[in-house]
């Protein structure tokens, strides 16, 4: 029997992807399409604690009734179904009262906590001067290396970005044939990528690299993803 079902889609390319499904069991299916170091598909278990707490926030919504929050133009727009209620709002929404605990945990969850549980997905490597991608979880996911771009951004202790550089993606590239076609690779136990990393960012003491990764991935469909690390000098 589910417990609640949180959904993120929308907004700017790539758009938000992302869900989770929790059963009252604590059992979870989740997928997240853009976030930080890994994307892919998860499934796990909540401990009990975190069950325990989403029960609370699911009946105290339940009885508050249905939520509704127009989403602002190029928004991503989140959708929660639990205990028969439903809330949709814009994913930069603080919608606070009984519906506010619920959303932020499931908001927290999405972002940290299934990374810890992947199935099928890849993770982001990375350090100041050279970045992959790697598989991780026991099942494949299919990966366009040819659709890879990479953004990087130098910032000082403060956030003053101090430099950029950029790597586009190779299936992104014209010639006189037309684009670079796809070129996919089936990403098991023990692959990985290396990425475009021949920068010219040096990063002195108390500097941070920011590394933004775009690809497409297929696994149920063929989804545009993007990593995130941020990196100390």
């Amino acid at each position: 029997m589910s417990l609640v079902d949180y959904r993120r889609s929308g907004g700017r390319t790539p758009a938000d992807d992302e869900r989770i499904e929790i059963a009252d069991d604590g059992t979870f299916a989740a997928r997240r399409t853009v976030g930080g170091r890994a994307i892919g598909d998860f499934a796990g278990q909540l401990p009990d604690d975190e069950i325990d707490a989403l029960r609370a926030e699911v009946a105290t919504a339940a009885e508050a009734g249905d939520l509704a929050v127009a989403t602002p133009p190029d928004g991503a727009t989140e959708m929660i179904a639990a205990a028969g209620r439903t809330a949709q709002l814009g994913s930069n929404e603080q919608p606070g009262g009984t519906w506010g605990p619920l959303v932020e945990r499931l908001r927290r969850l999405v972002a940290d906590a299934v990374a810890t549980s992947p199935r099928a997905a890849l993770q982001l490597e990375a350090d100041s001067r050279q970045g992959r991608l790697v598989h991780a979880g026991a099942d494949p996911i299919e990966v366009d290396v040819a659709s890879i771009g990479v953004r990087l951004v130098r910032l000082d202790k403060d956030g003053a970005v101090l430099g950029r550089w950029n790597a586009p993606a190779a299936g992104g590239l014209e010639d006189d044939d037309g684009p670079a076609p796809a070129d996919w690779q089936t990403a098991g136990p023990g692959w990985s990528h290396a990425l475009p990393f021949d920068h010219p960012l040096e990063l002195a003491p108390g500097d941070w690299l920011q590394v933004w990764v775009t690809l497409t991935v297929r696994s149920d469909g063929l989804r545009d993803g993007r990593l995130f690390a941020a990196v100390p000098g």
